[in-house]
């Protein structure tokens, strides 16, 4: 009877360490879509100047606008 408080704590601290290294493998996959996600933002928001300028030098060329 004496083995089994010590038998049920590892039993116990079997399944948390478990569900922990879930958590981190979720954590660390979260991590890399949010890299993947700022990239895509930094694409997006070079590719936006990009046609800002563009417009706006047509704009100057139509004379749509003082400049």
């Amino acid at each position: 009877m004496a083995g089994e408080p010590d038998g049920l704590t590892l039993v116990y601290l079997r399944r948390l360490t478990r569900k922990m290294d879930r958590v981190i493998d979720d954590l660390a996959e979260l991590n890399q879509r949010v890299g993947a996600c700022e990239g895509a933002i930094v694409r997006l928001q070079a590719s936006h100047d990009r046609l800002t300028d563009r417009l706006e030098r047509i704009e100057r060329r139509l004379e749509l606008v003082p400049g």
